[in-house]
C-alpha cells in the first residue's frame, strides 16, 4: 500500500468515526456528582400523562464546569415515546449535550397518531407535518416536545447511546438553564404549553431507563 492510499484510508476512517462513531460528551465525567440524584421516579409517572415537574431539593445548587454555569430550576421526570433522535457532534453545546430526543406522551405515544405524522429534527428543533390531523393540532403541540439531554454521568451517557426511535424511555433529572462565561445563555422551557424557539426542555439527566 502506497502512502497516498494509506492517508486516504486513514482520512476516511477518521471521518467515519467522527460522524458515525458513538456519541460523546466529554464533560459527562466532570459533571458527575454535581447535583444530587433525585431518587426514584414518581409513582404517578406514566406515558399516558404529561411529564412531572416539581420543586428543587435543597441540594440542587448551581454548579460550574469549563466555563459553563448550570442552574437547576426544577426537578423533571418524563415517561414518553421517542418520536425522533438527533445526535450533535460539533458546536459548543455538543460537549455536554450530544443528543436531542423528540418525545411524545398521551395521544402522541399512540401508534396510529405517530404513524400519521412526518417527524424530523434539525438545528436543535423538532418539526412535524401531516396531511390529515389524527388528533387536534394543539394536542400534538402540548403532548410532544424536543428535549436537549445533558448526561450527568458516564453511565447516563451510556444509557442514552442505546436509545432509538420508537423506544419508550423514562428520564429523570433537572431542568437547567446554562450560561457561558462569554455571556451566551441557553434557557430551558418550564411549561409544556409553549411552542417554537425557546420551547425545548434542557434536562440534566441523572437517570434514564429505556424500554424497547
Amino acid at each position: 500500500m502506497n502512502l497516498k492510499t494509506f492517508l486516504l484510508l486513514a482520512f476516511c476512517g477518521v471521518t467515519f468515526y467522527v460522524f458515525y462513531g458513538p456519541v460523546r460528551a466529554p464533560l459527562a465525567p466532570v459533571l458527575a456528582s454535581q447535583v444530587a440524584e433525585p431518587g426514584e421516579f414518581p409513582s404517578a409517572l406514566d406515558i399516558s400523562r404529561p411529564p412531572i415537574q416539581s420543586g428543587l431539593p435543597r441540594e440542587a445548587a448551581r454548579f460550574q464546569a469549563e466555563g459553563f454555569t448550570f442552574v437547576p430550576v426544577a426537578r423533571f421526570d418524563v415517561d414518553a415515546r421517542v418520536l425522533s433522535r438527533k445526535d450533535y457532534r460539533f458546536g459548543r453545546y455538543a460537549r455536554f449535550c450530544p443528543v436531542d430526543l423528540a418525545l411524545g406522551w398521551g395521544d402522541m405515544a399512540r401508534d396510529e397518531v405517530v404513524e400519521a405524522l412526518q417527524i424530523r429534527q434539525d438545528n436543535r428543533f423538532y418539526f412535524w407535518r401531516t396531511r390529515e390531523f389524527p388528533i387536534p393540532m394543539r394536542d400534538i403541540e402540548t403532548q410532544s416536545a424536543n428535549m436537549h439531554l445533558v448526561p450527568a454521568t458516564p453511565e447516563a451517557l451510556a444509557a442514552l447511546r442505546g436509545v432509538r426511535k420508537g423506544h419508550r424511555v423514562r428520564i429523570g433529572g433537572y431542568l437547567v438553564n446554562i450560561r457561558h462565561e462569554n455571556g451566551e445563555r441557553w434557557k430551558t422551557s418550564t411549561t409544556r404549553e409553549d411552542t417554537g424557539a425557546g420551547a425545548c426542555e434542557i434536562i440534566f439527566v441523572t437517570r434514564l431507563e429505556s424500554v424497547l
